[in-house]
């Protein structure tokens, strides 16, 4: 196949800017539409005259409609020209392997080669059908080839929809040419004809002149730009006649001058609102038959869903024939959803390239917006449909255009982690330190999210690594504080700041201390970050990780050199911090590591004295099992029995409840308590509890003697 693809590049004419009858000693047959909502199938001459030009000539060629060097040539005197000849496809009752294709045919592309490849016996299966079968209806069927050229209306009873591509996918406009000339004096006396079109009233609709091989249908699409009609919405007929001309007609075939009669045919809203369903499901030939019936294009659901957004947002390839019909049929493609999304808002969001041209193509407007300021770049870009952004943006498309949130379709590839979108974007010149109205930028996001690959890509084309949040965050600290430590290593190895500090002094060190992310601790100490740079209170990481209990960051630190015996501007200690915080194995790995056990804090609280206050009782057993002294008070005379006995009252208020028994749950029935500070008169039991009467007050509660003997005197 490849040495028939060498072959033939000095038989391909070079013509890239030739028009469709100037390619030197060819003529074309047929050409598409389909990617400006024309016809798949708009043949220059009938079907009679097709093949008489077929007679004369010897080779075939179909080549990409403003492309010609995109093209493949059968040989001479090859099936293809004897297919036509008959008037039947291209290819029609056989095989073609690949083995067998550079046996008929060439091209300067093994790619376009490939596509002409088609097996089984579609023609046995399908020959029923008619419109399979005829040249007029269908032009290649490139039969069990999945990525084959398929050319055709629509045939096998609808469930093939118009087609031509290259590929079975892509729609691409092509032509069809044969090696025959016509006769250029018959050519030039047949090339135009005048029409007059006047609407029943007798006025002037249009005059015209037209090329002689153009049909009814396109002379409707001409009368689109003259009046308000659509073509289905259309009825032209001779003004002697009263049957209406049909479509496929052309336009030599009519008297001349021509003299035609336009009848104008209202919408019906019922039919329309009947459209939804069709148009959803692509179902092309109903949404053809619905809309020559007059069916209203632009009747919409509850959600404001109209039927070409229905078509618009499915992916599956019918639905761009049905997107092509409603738009000559005049569906409004600017009106939105009641949530502000458009048919081409739509389309973008999920990716259907074909639709998004389309519609671009026919004047959408690329910048109507969602009701979060979200237009089709930024949801393609969120969503990673790289095709369909990187169309956008040839189309003119903002790169850096904000939504309300101040975000950029580079941050919303980011943050959902696209890369290929990412690289894009940044190749384009999208403006990579941009931040939204909360402070995101692009590297931030990605880095908040574990984007590994993101971040690469960013960092490679010099996004600021030091740009910061709104808070004052670096990505280093993002990284940090939410222990992306791949992330954290790469920042770190591409030249980030390591001890760079937010407004409060907070480090990334500081903040993987705080949350207890072992690992990354771990490689920032490994990396030489500043295990002695303090917060603003004078909090270095250790006092983070004992405040915050982070047993395995506090060892960490302290095998990387972190000091354990300092303080805070107001004299708190770790240990101090971790028994505050009820931190008991915190408390015992300090106190074995040499801090202080009673080291007090300015205002004279010793850290047996803080846990006793928050009611810590493993804290306070475990001090003061370190010998702890248990009577030292702060400066305002607390100590920690009457710290404790203080919380214990304020946290049972208004007093301490009698039982019934000696059991703490089991409570008097009618709530009564000896209210806090008052003096109770019972009997000592010796085990802890105090008799009162028929009831019981305990003495001790959580460790902390609640009820104390007092001397009344003689």
């Amino acid at each position: 196949m490849q040495n028939a693809a060498q072959s033939v590049e000095a038989v391909v004419p070079q013509a890239a800017d030739a028009g469709p009858h100037t390619l030197p000693g060819w003529t074309r047959l047929c050409y598409s539409e389909l990617t400006s909502g024309g016809l798949p199938l708009n043949w220059d001459w009938s079907q009679e005259e097709v093949r008489a030009l077929a007679q004369r000539a010897r080779r075939v060629r179909i080549q990409s409609r403003g492309s010609p060097e995109e093209a493949v040539v059968s040989r001479p005197g090859a099936y293809p020209i004897e297919n036509i000849r008959e008037g039947n496809p291209i290819g029609f009752g056989r095989e073609l392997g690949e083995g067998e294709i550079g046996l008929f045919w060439e091209s300067p592309s093994a790619l376009l080669l490939a596509r002409l490849l088609h097996v089984g016996d579609c023609w046995r299966d399908h020959g029923h059908k008619e419109e399979v079968c005829r040249l007029e209806t269908n032009v290649y069927w490139a039969a069990c080839n999945g990525q084959g050229l398929h050319w055709h209306g629509s045939v096998h009873g609808g469930h093939l929809p118009p087609t031509c591509s290259w590929n079975n996918n892509d729609d691409t406009d092509l032509e069809l040419y044969v090696d025959a000339e016509v006769d250029s004096d018959a050519l030039g006396r047949e090339a135009q004809v005048d029409v007059l079109v006047r609407d029943l009233s007798g006025t002037e609709v249009a005059t015209l002149r037209v090329p002689v091989h153009e049909t009814i249908g396109q002379l409707k699409k001409r009368l689109c730009g003259r009046c308000a009609d659509s073509v289905y919405t259309q009825r032209l007929m001779h003004s002697s006649k009263d049957s209406a001309l049909e479509d496929s007609l052309h336009m030599r075939k009519l008297p001349q001058p021509a003299e035609l009669q336009l009848v104008r045919l209202q919408l019906d809203s019922q039919l329309g609102e009947q459209l939804l369903v069709p148009a959803f499901n692509g179902d092309v030939r109903t949404v053809e038959k619905m809309l020559r019936n007059c069916a209203s294009p632009n009747e919409a659901n509850n959600d404001g869903m109209t039927p070409l957004m229905m078509a618009s947002q499915s992916g599956r390839p019918g639905h761009v024939q049905v997107v092509r019909s409603l738009c000559a049929a005049g569906a409004a493609k600017e009106r939105k959803t009641v949530a502000g999304a458009t048919a081409l808002w739509l389309a973008a969001a999920i990716g259907h390239l074909e639709v998004v041209r389309f519609l671009v193509h026919e004047g959408a407007d690329r910048t109507a917006a969602f009701e979060n300021g979200a237009n089709p770049l930024h949801v393609a870009a969120h969503h990673g449909h790289l095709e369909v952004v990187r169309f956008l943006c040839v189309a003119g498309e903002d790169l850096d255009g904000a939504m309300l949130d101040g975000g950029t379709s580079l941050q919303r590839a980011s943050q959902s982690g696209h890369a290929k979108v990412v690289e894009f974007l940044c190749e384009a010149g999208a403006d990579k330190d941009r931040a939204d109205s909360a402070g995101w930028t692009a590297l931030l996001l990605a880095t908040h999210g574990g984007q590994l690959h993101i971040v690469r890509l960013l960092c490679t084309a010099r996004a600021d690594k030091e740009k910061t949040f709104r808070d004052g965050s670096t990505p280093l600290m993002m990284a940090a504080t939410m222990g992306q430590r791949e992330v954290l290593e790469y920042l770190c190895s591409d030249g980030a700041e390591k001890d760079a500090q937010r407004w409060d002094g907070a480090t990334s060190l500081h903040m993987a201390a705080k949350v207890g992310h072992v690992d990354v601790v771990r490689r920032l100490c490994e990396a030489g970050a500043d295990m002695g740079r303090a917060l603003l209170n004078g909090m270095t990481p250790i006092f983070l990780a004992s405040t915050h209990g982070h047993l395995e960051v506090a060892q960490v630190l302290h095998e990387a050199g972190a000091a354990v015996d300092v303080r805070t501007e107001a004299g708190a200690t770790p240990l101090l911090l971790a028994a505050a915080g009820g931190h008991v194995e915190l408390v015992r790995w300090l106190a074995q590591v040499g801090v202080p056990v009673d080291a007090a804090q300015l205002d004279g609280r010793t850290p047996l004295l803080m846990a006793s206050e928050a009611g810590h009782l493993a804290v306070v057993r475990q001090l003061c099992e370190a010998g702890s002294n248990r009577d030292l008070a702060d400066l305002n005379g607390w100590t920690p029995l009457l710290r404790a006995t203080h919380s214990q009252r304020s946290e049972a208020s208004p007093g301490l409840g009698f039982r019934c028994s000696k059991d703490l749950e089991d409570r008097a029935g009618d709530g009564a308590v000896a209210a806090w500070g008052a003096t109770v008169i019972g009997a000592d039991e010796g085990d802890g509890w105090l008799k009162v009467g028929s009831r019981y007050l305990p003495m001790v509660l959580q460790g902390i003697q609640v009820l104390a003997p007092i001397d009344l005197g003689g």
